[in-house]
């Protein structure tokens, strides 16, 4: 008998590591898709990151507030948990947004990173979390190619280098429809120019997506390479945005694992989207009046709002499957996912160290789900401490009605 429980344990184990390994990647090819959006977007001049953010969060408030609505449960965690979580979502994903108009994308694909190391101190310090050997051993293979994506792109760089500026020049001979002659006052002369352009294109990868057209190519170029007009202001907004969403994601994963998934999406929903309402009546209120709406500009900015839809309605799934620390590392594959993408449909050419970094990547997050495995045995073997957790959400809720009754081991979300 015995046998055959251990024997049900490994098999729920190896199902769990799976499940984690591939829904993390389907949220990363999702990010992969809202930065093509978010690319179509800059390129049709539409720089409003916090209305595209505001949609998806409607949608959350409607479609989780009504399931809530039917359901007519009292809230597992006292609501203004709900605001300051709302608050630091919006804030975290302004701050990132922002930062690309002073610094340059290399930075931001860096410091980004900062957002890891944040998440395992915070879930160690307040979920107890136990990070074995093992598991720092996968996030360090993980941020190595990371690094490795990144170096390679600077060394494909550094290969056309002596072909930049002629191409350069071609771009600008295409721009104005000549052949035989070029006007080089019309090209770019300071870095101003080049950052002026660069604060519109903020997407996965951008640098690499030079087949849309050719001015845009080397307007990407110059990002890719430019410092920004000030790295350090810029360099500071990544880290507090990064910061800010690994405090995002540990309240995510306290939240979805102790109260519950439906009042979670549809309370962040709600109160990110009053937070989101009045930030665009104070920064945005000109850029949506600026945008001309047609088809062409309408259709990516549903497409994003849609995906993000999606994508935050499956984080916490992944979050309690598999933690704070493996949803950071699984997205460090949507840059990666971005290129396969390119060499695929548009037949581009990369640089060797590429595929071995998205295989260090790969083999990083192999090697933490296999330091998953000794952990949720044991999560198994002894009490369910998440679950006594939601037992205290969900007395504490009831205090006001006595005379309710509630069944959190039938209710308690799986």
């Amino acid at each position: 008998m015995g046998g055959l429980a251990m024997e049900r344990i490994k098999q729920f184990v190896k199902r769990r590591t799976v499940v984690g390994i591939l829904l993390g990647q389907f949220l990363s090819l999702i990010i992969t898709s809202t930065g093509f959006s978010s690319s179509e977007l800059a390129r049709r001049g539409v720089n409003a990151p916090t209305s595209q953010s505001f949609l998806n969060y409607v949608l959350l408030a409607l479609v989780y507030g009504a399931v809530m609505l039917w359901r007519k449960k009292p809230l597992k965690a006292r609501w203004y948990y709900y605001i300051l979580l709302g608050l630091v979502d919006v804030e975290a994903n302004f701050l990132v947004v922002k930062a690309y108009q002073y610094t340059s994308l290399t930075s931001v694909m860096l410091l980004d990173c900062w957002s890891i190391p944040c998440v395992v101190l915070l879930t160690w310090a307040f979920l107890k979390t136990k990070y074995k050997y093992k598991k720092f051993a996968g996030v360090v293979i993980c941020v190595a190619g990371l690094v490795m994506d990144i170096f390679s792109d600077v060394h494909a760089q550094d290969r056309e280098d002596t072909f930049g500026y002629l191409s350069m020049v071609e771009a600008s001979c295409i721009s104005m429809h000549t052949s035989k002659s070029c006007n080089f006052s019309e090209l770019p002369t300071s870095s101003n120019d080049i950052d002026m352009k660069a604060s519109h294109l903020v997407c996965v990868a951008p640098w690499k997506m030079d087949n849309l057209i050719p001015c845009l190519s080397m307007d990407l170029y110059s990002l890719h390479i430019s410092s920004g007009s000030n790295p350090l202001k810029g360099d500071l907004l990544v880290i507090a945005g990064s910061t800010l969403y690994a405090v995002s994601n540990v309240s995510e994963e306290f939240l979805v694992k102790n109260a519950d998934r439906i009042e979670l999406m549809a309370m962040l929903g709600l109160f990110g989207a009053i937070i989101s309402a009045c930030q665009i009546s104070i920064l945005e209120r000109n850029e949506l009046r600026s945008i001309h709406w047609t088809a062409g500009a309408a259709l990516p900015f549903v497409g994003f709002s849609a995906a993000m839809f999606v994508f935050y309605s499956l984080v916490p799934i992944l979050l309690k499957i598999s933690g704070s620390a493996m949803l950071n590392l699984s997205l460090l594959t949507s840059d990666m996912w971005a290129v396969l993408i390119r060499i695929f449909a548009y037949h581009e050419k990369v640089d060797w160290l590429y595929f071995l970094a998205f295989a260090a990547v790969a083999v990083g997050l192999l090697v933490y789900s296999w330091g998953q495995k000794v952990e949720d045995k044991a999560y198994l073997e002894v009490a369910d401490e998440p679950t006594e957790r939601s037992k205290r959400f969900d007395e504490e809720a009831n205090l006001g009605n006595p005379g309710q009754e509630t069944n959190t081991g039938n209710e308690h979300e799986k």
